[in-house]
C-alpha cells in the first residue's frame, strides 16, 4: 500500500494511507517517498531513490503544481512558527503540532 510518513523520527510513528491517518502501522505498507526511522525493519520501496536527487518541488506534475506550492508554503509557515515559538521538533512530533485537516 502506498503511504506517506508524517515525521521522520523513530518515536513519531504515523502515516497517511488509504485516506486516513494511521498510528498503528499495518503490515501491508509498501511504497513511500522517503525513509523514516520507524520503517527500519520493513521492506519498503522509496520513490526518493528513483528520483535521482530531485526534490518533490522539481518533480511535481504540472496539473497539481499550484496545489503543491500552496500546501508546501503552508507547511513551511508551520515550521517557521515552531522555530519562532521555540518549539523543538526534536522533542515533538510534527503531526501532533499541526491541525489534522492539514495532514489530510
Amino acid at each position: 500500500m502506498l503511504f506517506q510518513t508524517l515525521d521522520d523520527k523513530k518515536e513519531c510513528v504515523a502515516v497517511y494511507a488509504d485516506n486516513s491517518l494511521i498510528k498503528e502501522l499495518p503490515n501491508n505498507l509498501t511504497k513511500t517517498w522517503n525513509y523514516s526511522g520507524f520503517l527500519e525493519d520493513r521492506d519498503i520501496e522509496y520513490a526518493f531513490l528513483y528520483a535521482g536527487g530531485k526534490s518533490l518541488d522539481e518533480l511535481v506534475p504540472e496539473n497539481i503544481a499550484v496545489q503543491w506550492k500552496t500546501i508546501n508554503h503552508k507547511m513551511k509557515a508551520f515550521l517557521k512558527s515552531f522555530y519562532l515559538a521555540k518549539v523543538s521538533l526534536d522533542e515533538n512530533c510534527f503531526f501532533d503540532l499541526v491541525p489534522v485537516r492539514f495532514l489530510m
